[in-house]
């Protein structure tokens, strides 16, 4: 249901901006890989990785649009292996299944009495009456075919779609209205256009509802305390057990964080065992930023592996690399002038510590 709002947000949001400001990748690209999903939308071609490719950011001539007319509709089959009388002259060969039958049902006039124009670069009014059409509604009596955006905001297809008007119409602007459509009830009917093809047989609710809200496989979590611990272990490789390590070496952490609103710029550079603390961490949380973890503000059970404590009356900071019952695990630079790994620490010295550097996402 958040998908379903959400992109019907922002297909609200792509009507009333238009496309001078709409970029391709958004309610465009969404209404498209839903309609896809559903066997309504295909695209020219395929990328690389076999994924369809869909032009959105191209205006569509009248055969394609028709054609994308006739696949929302379910009726690509029908209209490719019917027998249609047509009434234009000029219509290409392939596309003349398409056009016969959206002229026999009463979706298309033509530009002229003979002539359908498919070359022709369709603009928004256009489409929205060959969807209008579609739900239902008469060119001669419902609305105004040449500024079809007015009856279509009236009935919920579009908002503000008098902007369609101010710039290029574009095929995703096609597959956004076309996927409005589909929640658009029917002339005289609560029925929506998808609830009749569900009934139709052209795609089942499940099929609906898994287009709108696909299911996500969870991804892997970078920062899981496993794969943390491996990034943290490799490092013993480049800094390795007894490698010299003292108030002379430095590392800096660079990093982004908004502060009062405003994402800002920040660097932080250690001496010493902060050096070598902000080195291993930075193996595992790249350029996360800091947080600060006071003491009496976390709990044991608070502390992951990664964290960094300051210990030792606020002189010493290590690195965790093992969390147990009683104790934990560190890693830590100028012990002794040098790098040493493996050391524990008991669960009341490390929550003694005077607070705990973290790098988790809050």
């Amino acid at each position: 249901m958040k998908k379903l709002l959400s992109l019907f947000l922002a297909l609200a949001l792509l009507f009333s901006l238009g496309s001078a400001v709409f970029a391709a990748d958004d309610a465009g690209r969404e209404a498209a890989d839903a309609l896809y999903a559903l066997g309504l939308f295909q695209g020219t071609g395929t990328d690389a990785e076999g994924q369809p490719v869909f032009e959105l950011d191209r205006a569509p001539t009248r055969y394609e649009a028709l054609v994308m007319l006739v696949r929302l509709l379910g009726k690509e089959g029908e209209a490719r292996t019917g027998s249609w009388e047509n009434a234009f002259s000029d219509v290409a060969e392939w596309a003349r299944p398409y056009v016969g039958y959206a002229y026999a049902n009463g979706l298309t006039a033509g530009t002229g009495e003979t002539t359908f124009s498919g070359d022709r670069q369709i603009t928004a009014s256009q489409y929205l009456t060959f969807v209008l059409r579609a739900l239902g509604y008469d060119s001669a009596t419902d609305f105004r075919w040449d500024a079809a955006w007015e009856f279509s905001d009236e009935i919920g297809l579009t908002s503000e779609g008098a902007r369609f008007a101010e710039a290029p119409f574009l095929r995703a602007h096609v597959a956004a209205v076309s996927f409005s459509a589909l929640r658009t009830p029917l002339k005289g009917d609560d029925e929506t256009l998808a609830e009749k093809l569900i009934a139709e047989g052209v795609f089942t609710q499940a099929q609906y509802d898994a287009a709108l809200s696909p299911a996500q496989t969870p991804a892997e979590d970078p920062y899981d305390q496993e794969t943390v611990y491996a990034k943290l272990i490799a490092m013993k490789e480049e800094l390795p057990e007894g490698l010299r390590w003292t108030n002379e070496d430095e590392y800096t952490l660079h990093y982004e964080e908004v502060w009062e609103g405003v994402t800002r710029q920040f660097s932080f550079t250690g001496m010493g065992c902060v050096a070598f603390a902000f080195r291993v961490s930075s193996a595992a949380f790249g350029e996360l930023p800091l947080r600060t973890l006071e003491r009496g503000d976390f709990a044991y059970e608070d502390l992951r592996v990664g964290d960094m404590p300051r210990i030792n009356g606020d002189t010493h900071t290590v690195i965790i690399l093992e969390i147990h019952d009683d104790h934990v695990v560190i890693a830590e630079g100028n012990y002794n002038s040098s790098v040493h790994w493996g050391r524990t620490l008991t669960r009341q010295q490390i929550m003694q510590a005077d607070y705990v550097w973290t790098r988790y996402p809050a």
